[in-house]
């Protein structure tokens, strides 16, 4: 898969935060890090499911709140 605008940023921000933690100029627990560590991970996660839903066939209004609500619930039942 191409690498997104957003994925690119946040893998920059990524690493720039990152050697500035190896420069002592931050914190390894930095917040900035762990936030831009979960929007690249979201970003992939919609990459992944927008791929995934565009190969379904037509769901039902039923089907479909089933698959959203395993997506609220974080894949518990």
């Amino acid at each position: 898969m191409a690498l997104t605008q957003a994925k690119a940023h946040y893998r920059g921000k990524i690493g720039a935060i990152t050697r500035a933690i190896r420069a002592g100029e931050r914190q390894p627990d930095d917040p900035e890090l762990t936030e831009a560590r979960q929007k690249l991970a979201a970003e992939g996660l919609n990459e992944y499911a927008r791929g995934l839903v565009a190969k379904w066939p037509p769901l039902s209004d039923e089907q479909i709140a089933t698959v959203a609500d395993i997506l609220r619930n974080g894949g518990a039942a």
